[in-house]
């Protein structure tokens, strides 16, 4: 419970910050895409995307994020990238990436960043949903953004869970989680 409180209080001083933004240069450039296309746009449908298929090889994958996630969100290149992945990324008819493809990448970099610490992280929503989400350190973020059934739900990561600092790419304070359906249950504390 000690360790809970000291990140709480690093929290309140900033460094949490210092320690998102030193978490993140772990990532490579095309990673760092794929994390600020979950901020922007893969959010909304990831938990619709198919879950298998034919995909482009992974090389393509990742050329094209390092080509147009290098792109400022409020540029008019970014509009036309949102456009593109709101298709699923397709090049011939063939989409990037598929629901496997996603949790795949996620997983690989969530590994290079454990959380340095136990801590809370919060999450507002409808239902809890496993697999990739999003989730804040900041309670009472996201509250006023979603319907009146949402609720926020606190979960206590411990030290060495795998998991994505998406603050410098995505939003303040934004982690990016992988629970299983049990994970959800066992790290659930409200």
């Amino acid at each position: 419970m000690k360790r809970i409180k000291l990140f709480e209080e690093f929290a309140k001083s900033g460094y949490e910050s210092s320690v998102m933004n030193s978490m993140v240069k772990k990532y490579e450039k095309w990673e760092r895409g794929v994390i600020k296309a979950w901020g922007s746009i893969f959010y909304i449908d990831y938990h619709s995307m198919p879950t298998s298929g034919k995909t482009q090889p992974f090389n393509q994958l990742k050329r094209d994020f390092i080509e147009f996630f290098n792109t400022p969100i409020s540029s008019d290149e970014f509009e036309e990238l949102d456009d593109w992945i709101q298709e699923y990324g397709k090049r011939g008819g063939v989409p990037l990436f598929n629901k496997t493809v996603m949790d795949k990448i996620f997983k690989d970099i969530a590994k290079k960043t454990p959380a340095p610490l136990d801590f809370t992280i919060y999450r507002t929503s409808a239902k809890e949903e496993s697999g990739v989400n999003s989730y804040t350190v900041n309670k009472g973020s996201y509250s006023n953004w979603h319907a009146d059934n949402s609720v926020e739900r606190a979960y206590l990561i411990p030290k060495g869970t795998p998991v994505i600092f998406a603050d410098a790419d995505a939003d303040n304070g934004e982690i990016i989680w992988m629970p299983t359906k049990s994970d959800l249950i066992k790290y659930r504390i409200s």
